[in-house]
């Protein structure tokens, strides 16, 4: 069985307090924020799928440039396995 240091605690506790009074988009960019800070990283976003699967589409975001809601950033190709 793995142990879990006080270190990771310490991020699974500030994840869940910066995020536990927020829903929806506002879920999605308090999470990404807290996921950035404990990380130590500038930037960084969640996305999905668009329904074609060939694209990603931006929920959330954090990042030096202008990330909006709904960007379609470029084509996704599978790599062979």
């Amino acid at each position: 069985m793995q142990t879990v240091d006080s270190s990771e605690l310490a991020i699974l506790r500030a994840l869940v307090e910066g995020t536990v009074q927020t829903t929806g988009e506002d879920f999605l960019r308090s999470l990404v924020r807290h996921l950035c800070i404990a990380a130590h990283v500038a930037n960084g976003f969640i996305a999905e799928f668009t329904s074609d699967k060939t694209r990603v589409r931006s929920l959330a975001g954090r990042a030096h440039i202008n990330l909006h809601r709904n960007n379609k950033i470029g084509k996704y190709h599978e790599k062979p396995h």
